[in-house]
């Protein structure tokens, strides 16, 4: 029988028992880690590959754009309720130039070679920058087509380098055949001032050239030839090749009827422009990388000039020519007090308006991105439009050389719908 003094045995402190349970529980607790991350991969790779499934079996029209003259034809072509999809107010587009590799270059400016001796490096250049642009001519007309056709009110084409006279005439020639569309494009204040003076034509050179090409046509040494150097008729009145350039940036298209073109389009070039008002018809701007940051910083710099030059004439120059003896301290703390009241009218709702008012574009409800990764770094940019609550449509299955086509727009559109807009809250 032990004694009633023995010492009993100690039982275990708290932490060493707990200790002892979470070492026990760590297996399993991995185990479901494993499991549940095992679970969510298994739940995404489902979902893409029914995603993957459904854009297979899909039936993808290859009908083009100018066979849909509405959007609920489009969308019926496209298997599309009307209430999943939402039409944006202002639409901006991104057109990136897929630019080819070295390699690509080299061979094929090498394969040009074999077929022609005279041929020089920069002419496989030329030859890639006349495709871009002649693709971007038919992605914009299409994309103006279905804007039309959609309710869009507004749209704001972007290009890595601006539309040259050319393209803008292939543009609105492209708008008049294929989609009965006639489009009006509104120049820039410097270009209405080239295009209103006789004596100063833009396209001088070009006139210098056809009339080169017709001297060696023609008899030299007949003064009264139309291709002679001495014809004064070349040297008086512009070339039909200048009328029709010029045309391009005035809007003074040959008039068509009504049968022929049922829709108008105001197509204005860049920032520069003065800005349209808003109609029922659809306005639309071509920029470029000129459009961007030189701009924006431009009017935010001559505003401020104003407001300062404001303050200076007003307020400093006034009180030293009113004040005959003055001291600096007592002039300074009038000064200060009157430029607070300058610096708390230059805020952001004043600057947005000057902005706006100066041609600048607001925000697009919806920014549709074309082309390849490597293209979108050579935008060389700034955006010519804020970006706050923009929602963003960019598909990386798209293939960038490809022509822009309805899908692409009814794709777009459905992103939109389903996008929730906050509006920061």
């Amino acid at each position: 029988m032990p004694s009633r003094g023995a010492a009993q045995p100690q039982a275990a402190p708290p932490s060493t028992s707990k200790g002892l349970v979470s070492t026990m529980l760590m297996p399993f607790m991995a185990l479901a880690f494993v499991l549940l991350h095992a679970m969510y991969q298994l739940a995404i790779l489902a979902r893409s590959v029914a995603s993957a499934v459904s854009r297979a079996t899909r039936r993808c029209s290859h009908q083009p754009a100018s066979s849909f003259a509405s959007l609920a034809e489009l969308l019926a072509e496209h298997e599309c309720a009307p209430e999943s999809v939402r039409v944006p107010d202002h639409l901006a587009v991104v057109l990136a130039d897929a630019a080819p590799s070295s390699l690509r270059l080299y061979l094929s400016t090498q394969w040009m070679r074999l077929h022609s001796t005279s041929t020089k490096s920069g002419d496989f250049h030329a030859t890639y920058q006349a495709a871009v642009e002649a693709k971007h001519v038919e992605d914009a007309a299409t994309l103006i087509h279905l804007a039309a056709i959609s309710g869009v009110r507004r749209l704001s084409i972007y290009t890595c380098e601006p539309l040259g006279a050319q393209a803008l005439q292939q543009l609105t020639r492209h708008l008049q055949l294929a989609y009965k569309t006639r489009g009006v494009i509104h120049p820039t204040s410097s270009q209405q001032s080239e295009t209103s003076d006789p004596s100063l034509w833009k396209y001088t050179e070009l006139r210098r050239r056809t009339r080169l090409r017709r001297t060696d046509g023609s008899d030299a040494s007949n003064p009264s030839a139309p291709g002679s150097p001495a014809s004064s008729d070349s040297e008086a009145a512009p070339s039909s090749l200048d009328e029709t350039l010029a045309s391009s940036y005035t809007g003074e298209t040959e008039p068509l009827s009504s049968d022929v073109c049922s829709a108008t389009v105001d197509i204005r070039l860049g920032l520069s422009s003065p800005a349209l008002p808003m109609g029922t018809s659809l306005q639309v701007v071509l920029l470029s990388h000129c459009d961007g940051q030189d701009h924006f910083a431009h009017l935010v710099s001559t505003h401020v000039h104003e407001r300062a030059r404001s303050y200076l004439s007003t307020v400093v120059l006034s009180d030293i020519a009113s004040s005959s003896r003055f001291s600096a301290s007592r002039l300074r703390k009038a000064w200060v007090s009157r430029r607070e009241r300058f610096v708390a009218d230059l805020d952001v709702a004043r600057l947005d308006a000057h902005v706006r008012g100066a041609g600048y574009l607001d925000e697009p409800e919806l920014l549709v991105v074309r082309g390849s990764r490597p293209s979108l770094r050579r935008l060389y940019g700034f955006p010519a439009w804020p970006l706050r609550i923009t929602d963003l449509f960019y598909d990386e299955a798209l293939q960038p050389h490809a022509r822009y086509a309805p899908h692409d727009f009814v794709a777009a559109l459905r992103k939109l719908a389903r996008a929730e807009q906050r509006h920061g809250k």
